[in-house]
């Protein structure tokens, strides 16, 4: 309780990310509300992650435009890993991962070794460190060194931005240490093989963490009910004048077959964005896609 009241006196966006890696509660609600998309908790939390990807973006932006530095950087993260996923990895080299969170690396070895003795290995669990080379000259999701404005500064910690995809070079074991180790590049977006889907996300997506995107993203991954509570929710907050509330029930009740209803929410749409852009705009366009889709 008393961490939650410094909370409510003390947060400021400019200092999300000290509060991310204090290992608060609010750390340990997020980072589940990601791994199992908790919508609620994700809803509740929403400032609090966009705050976080905002903090990462700039640190990043200031890197790229004043460092002269573009040598590759080596990164490491210290975890337990189930047998299932660890087989998985195994049998996936050059192909891709994703991580659903904000990833934490140090820039140290030995600080990200650390972390994986303080867990016990079981018949289920492996100790596994990740090995993360970045190249700053490509285009990739965003990261920077929070050192100085980690809550702790001793663990030279790098953030990665949710989302971040990895290619997975190696992995190996070193049975002299007793744990595994998986050697993976943080991709980019010019990348052959993912420049398609990139640029998929970011249209069908696009680069937000707001209510918009997140019902977007709830769409993609097939929970439609959780993205009509979301899109109701921006009705409740009388996000109604840009018409994306609407235009993603539709969406969602097309995806149920509930062509009435789909109907409905399409043409409300439809009204709103010829009001305010214009019957050429590609928004226009988009809500009489759907609308066609249906008939």
């Amino acid at each position: 309780m008393k961490m939650i009241d410094e909370f409510e006196k003390n947060y400021k966006g400019e200092n999300a990310i000290w509060w991310y890696t204090r290992e608060s509660c609010f750390y340990r609600m997020m980072n589940k509300a990601l791994r199992v998309q908790d919508f609620d908790m994700l809803f509740a939390l929403r400032f609090f992650i966009t705050d976080i990807a905002k903090q990462i973006k700039s640190e990043n932006d200031k890197f790229i435009r004043t460092s002269e530095n573009r040598n590759k950087i080596h990164v490491y993260r210290g975890q337990m890993i189930g047998n299932d996923e660890l087989e998985l990895m195994k049998k996936s080299i050059g192909e891709f991962v994703s991580m659903n969170s904000f990833l934490s690396t140090s820039h140290h070895r030995t600080t990200a070794l650390e972390f994986t003795k303080t867990s016990f290995k079981t018949d289920d669990l492996q100790r596994i460190i990740f090995e993360i080379e970045i190249d700053p000259r490509l285009q990739t999701k965003a990261f920077a060194d929070v050192t100085k404005i980690s809550y702790f500064e001793k663990e030279d910690e790098v953030l990665i931005m949710l989302g971040a995809l990895f290619r997975i070079e190696k992995v190996s074991e070193d049975k002299k240490q007793a744990i595994w180790v998986a050697n993976v590049s943080l991709a980019s977006e010019d990348d052959y093989h993912l420049k398609e889907t990139f640029s998929y996300m970011k249209n069908t997506i696009g680069d937000g963490t707001d209510m918009d995107s997140l019902g977007k993203i709830l769409i993609e991954m097939g929970e439609y009910e959780q993205a009509r509570k979301c899109y109701n929710r921006m009705l409740d907050e009388t996000q109604l004048a840009s018409g994306n509330a609407e235009l993603g029930l539709g969406k969602v009740c097309t995806l149920w077959k509930r062509a009435d209803e789909s109907l409905e929410h399409l043409e409300e749409a439809l009204h709103i964005r010829q009001r305010l852009l214009g019957q050429d705009h590609a928004d226009v366009g988009e809500c009489y896609t759907w609308i066609g889709g249906l008939h």
